[in-house]
């Protein structure tokens, strides 16, 4: 989704991995909406400019959109997947992002580690 970041955000004491959609603000993880990230988003893609409300409603508009090309009924068949795998695996093992898809679930239930490093 935002593969034109790179790997790890840092600003300040925020840390932001872009391709799991996490943020940790001193080290702690920090919970946004789709909408909050992808505003949140939108100012690191621009870091040393104003960006007018419009500049950011047509970042987080693109995204939707893009998001929609992707509603397509035969996609459908990953949820079935996805359920595959908690039912093998665990529950814990696949974590479900609201509005956007999934992502790896935390190790041994804990909060995952941020990534080191950036590309």
């Amino acid at each position: 989704m935002f593969d034109r970041y790179p790997t790890v955000i840092h600003w300040g004491s925020l840390e932001v991995v872009p391709s799991s959609l996490r943020v940790y603000r001193n080290g702690r993880a920090v919970a946004l909406t789709l909408r909050q990230f992808e505003a949140l988003m939108c100012l690191f893609a621009h870091p040393h400019r104003v960006l007018s409300r419009e500049d950011v409603w047509r970042f987080c508009m693109e995204q939707e959109r893009k998001r929609a090309e992707s509603r397509d009924p035969a996609y459908r068949m990953v949820d079935v997947y996805v359920a595959q795998l908690r039912r093998r695996l665990g529950d814990d093992v696949v974590e479900t992002v609201r509005g956007v898809g999934y992502r790896l679930g935390p190790a041994g239930g804990e909060a995952a580690p941020p990534l080191q490093g950036s590309a």
